[in-house]
Formats: C-alpha cells, structure tokens, sequence
C-alpha cells in the first residue's frame, strides 16, 4: 500500500455495492472519495467543489443522464483527468468515451491493482499535459508580445506561424498568411527588389546559414520603416534544419538619429573647419592635441594639422608665463580649474617653431562625451593689442 499526496477523487456510481468496494480501495491508498450516483449529482459537486482532483464515471448510471453525457458538461466546466468505468468492452463504448477524453476507461471488477495503477497513471499524464500546456503558453506569451517581429518558416519558406507583433505591425491576421510563400506577405510586396532578396535568404537559411539584411517594411498606416531583419535556420538533433525562424526589428528611430548625427557632425565639422579663431581639442588626461581646425594650425606657425597633433601646451608655449611659474605649473593650475570649474578664461605666451613668441586670450572648457573627459579651447589674438609676447613678458615681470 503506497501513500498518495491527497486527492480528491468524485466517484459516480449507481451500483451501491461497486461504489463502496471502489471507494474502499480508494481510501486505502489515501485519496479522498467524494461518491454520487447520478450525472446530474456529479455535475453539481464539480460546480460547487473546486478541490475535486479527478473523476471516475460510471457510464451506465441508470435513469437521467448518462456517464458520456454527464462527462461531456463536467469536461466543459472543468479542465481535469476523468476516467469512464464500464463493464463493457465493446468497440462501440471505447469509440465513444475516446471522443470525450483522452484518459480512457479502466473495465470494472479487474482488481484493485488495475484500479489503482491506471488512477496514478492519469494523474502523472495529467501533471505532464498541464506543465507541457503551461510552457507551451508561456512560450505563446513571450512570442506574442515581444517588441520583435517574429515567425516560424517551413524549409521552403511557407509561413507556418507569425506573431501578433508583426501581425498588428501590418493590420493583417494570421489566417491571411499561414501557408503562404514569406515573400508574398504583405511585409514585403511593396518592393519586387526585397522579394528577391527574401527568395535568396530563404534559400540560404535552408541550407543552414543565418542570414542579416536591413530592410523596409509598410506599417499599419501605409508608412515605410527601417528593419533590422534576420533569417536563421534551426536544426534537430541530427543537425537537419527543420525551420527556419525570421526576426525583424523596428530601427526607423534609430536610423533616423544616426542620420541627425551624421548630418550634426557634418554640420559641425564644417563649423569647426571654417571658424576663424583657432580651435583646439585635448585629451584631459595626456593633455595630448587631438583635433585643431585651420586656424589653430597658423596661429601655432605649422602647415598641417598632423604637425599640431599628438603635441601638448608644453610644445607650444614659452619656457615661463608673464609671473615668472613654469609653463608646466601654470598649465596644471588652469586645467584643474576647468575641470572643477566647467570653463577658465586666461592670458597665455605662446612659442612658435621659428621662436617668436604670442599672446593669446584662451577660454579652456571641460566637457564628456560618453563618459569620455575632453578638453577644449579657442585661442584670441591679443599680441598686437597688448604689444609683443615678448615685450608683455618682461613688462609683467
């Protein structure tokens, strides 16, 4: 005799002496019997006791309703495993309770072990269908709301099923689409260019290749957007591609924002090539030159930008500032400030490669881009204003 966790079992038999010898059985195995003898009776207990687990019925119950009849309103109230009983084993019973559930009849008077055994066999079948039907929903669930178009394809890439993400995308419903060849859904008849090219994915991810192509797609209202599409092949476990799984994401904001970058980064670029005032960028770490626009590089007295480039304040600056400090001590003082401070306003002496020297006004700007420190000043002229660099120097020292 083997303990069962405890289950409520709704026994329905007429015969009096049956249902006690069943319900003895029963018990002994520890479950727990709830016994009625008429299909109305049983309709009753399932619609008031949510608790009952399984059902054994009777077919032949005698005046009402019969077992197959009774069955058949239960089954609709309730999903749960229910086993006919019968004593009869003629081909037109078992036709009959096969089309009414799939947990079949045990013959009644077949001893207690058939009893038993074929009760905790439905019970293990019914937990497996119940987890197997949960996964399958929980699959259905992420297929059908993920942001992403998606689908299963045949080999030959006949639609076998899309998800309601590509199906609202569209405004189309499944039913339109099921069987038919990818490339002749409505996602792509507007361009015969993208059908081809579908044709050839298809082809390629049959043969076991994934497959990435930017696309375009109508939406709902009739408006073009940018697809990130993809087409891979999945395999059984003897490496067969058994179908094939096309994936689409919508990039049209994203395509749109590298655009305007593209386009602000042009517009900038133009900007810091034409603006008059020399203009330079450092790394706020090696204080090493990055970039410098036209006018940087005369004012610095090179012919390139790869000569002001890689170079730092030190490489361009006199040896001592108009105080007396080092360069190098000066230099420190002003970056920190900026980098505390968001921006500094200073009077710098500059040095050329041919000697002379030059005064500039410079507006030092700290910045990040990313995470990533940089450095930035503009440079202002100031040596005709104030007279040499040199003459400035030894009039302020």
């Amino acid at each position: 005799m083997t303990n069962q966790t405890q289950k409520n079992i709704l026994l329905v038999e007429d015969e009096s002496t049956t249902a006690s010898l069943e319900t003895t059985i029963l018990e002994s195995y520890g479950f727990d019997v709830i016994c009625v003898n008429t299909g109305e009776a049983a309709i009753e207990k399932i619609s008031s006791n949510p608790q009952i687990d399984m059902v054994l019925m009777d077919i032949n119950l005698g005046p009402g309703i019969d077992g197959t009849r009774a069955a058949e309103t239960i089954l609709s109230i309730r999903e749960l495993p229910l086993i006919f009983l019968s004593s009869h084993t003629e081909r037109e019973v078992v036709e009959k309770t096969e089309g009414i559930t799939s947990y079949g009849y045990i013959v009644k008077n077949t001893g207690e072990t058939v009893l038993i055994a074929g009760v905790k066999m439905v019970f293990r079948l019914f937990e497996a269908r119940k987890k197997e039907k949960e996964n399958y929903e929980m699959q259905q669930m992420v297929f059908n709301q993920t942001f992403q178009f998606m689908g299963i394809l045949d080999t030959a890439g006949r639609v076998v099923k899309i998800n309601q993400t590509a199906l609202n995308f569209a405004d189309i419903t499944e039913d339109k689409v099921l069987g038919l060849p990818f490339w002749e859904t409505k996602w792509w008849n507007h361009d015969p260019a993208q059908i081809q090219m579908v044709k050839e994915a298809v082809k390629k991810a049959a043969s076991g290749e994934t497959v990435r192509l930017e696309t375009t797609h109508r939406d709902i209202n009739g408006q073009l957007r940018n697809i990130d599409f993809s087409l891979k092949p999945i395999k059984n476990s003897a490496g067969e591609v058994i179908y094939l799984i096309p994936e689409g994401r919508d990039i049209t904001e994203q395509k749109r924002t590298e655009t305007e970058l593209f386009e602000h980064k042009a517009f900038r670029s133009k900007m810091f090539e034409s603006f008059k005032l020399p203009i330079v960028l450092m790394d706020s770490t090696t204080f090493k030159y990055l970039d410098c626009n036209p006018a940087a590089i005369a004012a610095y007295g090179y012919s390139s930008a790869g000569e002001v480039i890689g170079k730092t304040p030190l490489d361009v600056s006199a040896r001592l500032q108009y105080d007396g400090t080092p360069s190098a001590e000066k230099a420190q003082h002003y970056i920190q400030r900026a980098m505390n401070e968001g921006s500094v306003t200073f009077q710098w002496l500059h040095r050329r490669p041919d000697g002379s020297q030059w005064d500039a006004e410079v507006h030092l700007m700290y910045f990040k881009v990313n995470q990533t420190s940089f450095l930035q000043f503009i440079l202002i002229d100031i040596t005709h204003k104030n007279g040499t660099g040199a003459f400035n120097m030894q009039k302020r020292c």
